[in-house]
């Protein structure tokens, strides 16, 4: 069967259409991602419409809403409203969403790293892990403890930092956010604090005393892809990462020492390299 040379240049023209259409819809949906990241993680949808009208032209209310649906069925949305009959709210809610935005538009990686909605979102289901992990009681009161109050808020500090410095980790804690505390004893063994960095049991929760060592060698391993993974032609600077890397200290925070010795001298219970070391106190577990 032969073809002319006018339907080959028609069929490249056709092709070539059809890829634009499929850039011109990506560039709106991640737009439209970006758009509702920097207003907070959730908005009006008649906000959004105003946006994609004002940046891409389109006043098609139908077309804006083909681009929501889609992003919801990807599960990069959700859709929710404050009562029956009111306007529709569109959000990013859950590190469910962030996943799936890193699959389907893993460009948008710094974008989520830089956005303090995606960041709380992390953390907040990072320390619902690390929760799980060191209450295995259940016990109620558990983040009533001040102990718990410095730990909690020194490791979420810890983590923000290494978070908004590495896509790799950024990345495996959004794929799974219990892989942290799950490992973290076998992490602290190959630490560079080794055994000395483990958890104690404290009136039926649990302490892991200097954690951020075991996220640390967790760190180090995503920075060195990081490193590992930067394209021949885009050699990106990782000076500020390498430093902080080299500067890691694995020290416990002096707040959390603060709170651990208070601790200690109210129950006579600590970890001995912290009694030794830093308590100057020498008394039996």
């Amino acid at each position: 069967m032969m073809i002319c040379e006018d339907g080959l240049a028609q069929n490249k023209e056709n092709m070539k259409r059809k890829q634009g259409d499929h850039l011109k819809r990506n560039k709106v949906k991640i737009g439209i991602l970006e758009f509702v990241l920097q207003n907070g993680g959730h908005i009006l949808e008649s906000k959004i419409r105003e946006f994609v009208e004002n940046s891409y032209g389109i006043k098609d209310q139908k077309t804006v809403n083909t681009h929501l649906h889609d992003l919801k069925d990807l599960g990069c949305l959700e859709r929710f409203s404050l009562k029956r009959g009111l306007p529709n709210y569109w959000g990013i809610e859950t590190i469910k969403n962030l996943e799936q935005i890193l699959e389907e538009y893993s460009d948008l990686i710094e974008t989520l790293q830089n956005s303090e909605h995606a960041l709380n979102i992390v953390l907040d289901a990072l320390e619902k892990a690390l929760i799980s992990s060191t209450n295995p009681k259940k016990t109620d009161k558990y983040k009533e403890y001040d102990e718990i109050k410095v730990y909690l808020a020194s490791i979420r500090e810890n983590l923000s930092v290494k978070l908004k410095m590495s896509s790799a980790f950024f990345e495996l804690c959004i794929r799974d956010e219990y892989s942290l505390y799950r490992n973290v004893t076998e992490l602290m063994e190959i630490s560079d604090d080794g055994s000395r960095s483990h958890a104690f049991i404290a009136d039926d929760f649990k302490f892991f005393v200097n954690s951020t060592s075991g996220i640390d060698v967790a760190f180090k391993a995503c920075v060195a892809l990081d490193i590992m993974g930067r394209k021949g032609n885009i050699r990106k600077d990782m000076k500020n990462e390498i430093e902080y890397v080299k500067e890691m200290k694995n020290a416990v925070p002096e707040k959390q020492l603060k709170q651990l010795k208070k601790y200690y001298e109210k129950t006579r219970i600590a970890p001995v390299f912290i009694k030794d070391a830093k308590f100057g106190l020498c008394s039996k577990i």
